[in-house]
Order: C-alpha cells, then structure tokens, then sequence
C-alpha cells in the first residue's frame, strides 16, 4: 500500500500576475479579472495553479516535454514522476 506525505506550498510570483476570463478590446486590458459568482470577490481558479505547479515540477525533475500536453516525446510517461502526478492524454 503507498503511503502519502501531506506537504504545504508557496507560490511566489516574479512579475504581476493577471489572471484573466478571455475576451479582449484593443487600447485597453485584454482579460477582465476572473471573480466569484456570488461575492464578486478575485480568485485563481484551480487549473491555474495546476499549471503553474506541473511546470515547475517539469523543471524540478528536468523533462520539459511532461510540462505541455502533448507527450508524444517521452518514452514512458508512465514513468515519468510529472506524467504520473498530474496525468497525460495516451495516444493510440
């Protein structure tokens, strides 16, 4: 049986961070801010920091092929520690 280790992260930023919804207008801020339906309040949505956090771990464990979706590139993903942690689309 596996065992897990719960373990707490900090995600520090460089730049501003701008989550945004899509849309765009030309001369102005191309993303509005994604906010709560009820309370209108900001928020990062979850896929966002699953992005972030699979791309450093692409980084951490040097294989920045297992950071995009496309895995065409790595032999065994089921091997790969990114792959298996945050998942990959097999191909045929």
């Amino acid at each position: 049986m596996a065992t897990y280790k719960r373990q707490r992260y900090l995600f520090m930023t460089l730049d501003p961070v701008h989550i945004g919804t899509g849309g765009y207008r030309l001369g102005r801020v191309d993303n509005s801010i994604v906010r709560e339906p009820g309370t209108k309040i900001p928020k990062i949505p979850g896929t966002s920091l699953h992005g972030a956090a699979r791309s450093y771990a692409a980084q951490l464990y040097e294989t920045p092929e297992a950071a995009g979706q496309s895995h065409d590139k790595i032999e065994n993903p089921d091997e790969n520690p990114v792959c298996y942690t945050f998942g990959y689309i097999k191909n045929p």
